[in-house]
């Protein structure tokens, strides 16, 4: 659904701009998405890029780990967001512990079945 700013919505929006007022229009963009968007990307091979970003320094949130779906990293970013990054699974290797969006561990048995770990 498109939404469109009325009359006093645009004159506001334009006495900013022309105020050239930056603190107020962080103002209105604070309430443009969220922190926490998580992001999954495709690659080609997750380990190699999981090695650069550790000498880069960046915050590894989730090494690699083998799943049904792809051999997965995470990566927060500094707004706090988990990029995503995986590769395809690997079929010598068992499949690993998921850290969903609190932080939580969660494994899946041989049956299917998730369930959080305890901490």
């Amino acid at each position: 659904m498109t939404h469109f700013l009325d009359r006093d919505d645009r004159k506001s929006v334009m006495k900013l701009l022309a105020k050239d007022s930056i603190r107020r229009l962080r103002r209105l963009h604070r309430f443009q998405g969220n922190p926490g968007t998580w992001v999954w990307i495709g690659v080609g091979d997750a380990e190699l890029l999981f090695d650069e970003y550790r000498r880069k320094g960046a915050k590894i949130r989730h090494p690699p780990t083998n799943y049904q779906w792809a051999y997965e990293m995470q990566i927060e970013d500094l707004d706090g967001n988990v990029l995503r990054f995986g590769s395809d699974p690997k079929e010598d290797q068992p499949l690993g512990e998921w850290f969903d969006m609190y932080g939580r561990s969660w494994t899946r048995s041989h049956d299917g079945v998730s369930t959080q770990s305890e901490l």
